[in-house]
C-alpha cells in the first residue's frame, strides 16, 4: 500500500482531498491518518509527509487547511463559554443553583482549546508579549572584544526570540 505507484492518480487526489477535509473540519492530521474511515484507503503519515515536502502547492494546501481548523476550535471556544449561561438547575428546594462542576468543565475545555491556538497559530491566537526598550542609546565603543561579542549574542537571542 505504501508503493508509490500504488498512489497516483485519483486515488492519490481522493485521499489528499478527503485528508484536507477532515481537517478542516477541525480533526488532527494524526487522527485522519490512523482511522480508515469509510473504507477509504489513506496513506502512511510518512508517506503524507513526503507528499508535503515534495510539494509546495499540496504544503500552501495544507497550511490552509490548518488555518481553517484553528477557526473551528475558535469557534468552540466561543460554544463553550456560552454554554456557561446554561449551568444552573434547580435544587430540591425549588431554588435556581449553579452547576459549578459544569462551568469548571467548561472553562478547562476553553483553557486547553486557547492552549492549542496558542501553539498552532501563535500570530493570530497566541499571547503577545511586549519588551519595552529602557535605554536606546547604548556605548559599546568602549567594551573589551569578548565583551562586545557577548552583548552581540544577547542580542542576537533577543531578535530571534522576538521572532
Amino acid at each position: 500500500m505504501g508503493r508509490p505507484e500504488y498512489w497516483k492518480g485519483s486515488l492519490k487526489e481522493d485521499a489528499i482531498t478527503t485528508i484536507m477535509e477532515r481537517i478542516q473540519e477541525g480533526e488532527s492530521l494524526r487522527s485522519v491518518l490512523s482511522e480508515k474511515r469509510d473504507k477509504k484507503l489513506l496513506p502512511s503519515r510518512k508517506l503524507f509527509n513526503e507528499w508535503l515536502n515534495s510539494d509546495n502547492n499540496l504544503s500552501d494546501q495544507y497550511v490552509r487547511a490548518c488555518m481553517g481548523r484553528a477557526d473551528i476550535i475558535f469557534e468552540e471556544i466561543l460554544r463553550y463559554a456560552d454554554e456557561i449561561d446554561n449551568c444552573n438547575y434547580i435544587d430540591k428546594m425549588g431554588n435556581e443553583r449553579v452547576d459549578w462542576g459544569k462551568v469548571q468543565r467548561n472553562r478547562l475545555q476553553i483553557d486547553a482549546r486557547k492552549w492549542m491556538l496558542g501553539k498552532m497559530n501563535p500570530k493570530k491566537y497566541g499571547d503577545r508579549i511586549q519588551s519595552e526598550v529602557i535605554n536606546k542609546n547604548i556605548d559599546l565603543s568602549n567594551l573589551s572584544e569578548e565583551e562586545y561579542r557577548k552583548k552581540l549574542e544577547i542580542a542576537k537571542r533577543v531578535i530571534d526570540a522576538a521572532g
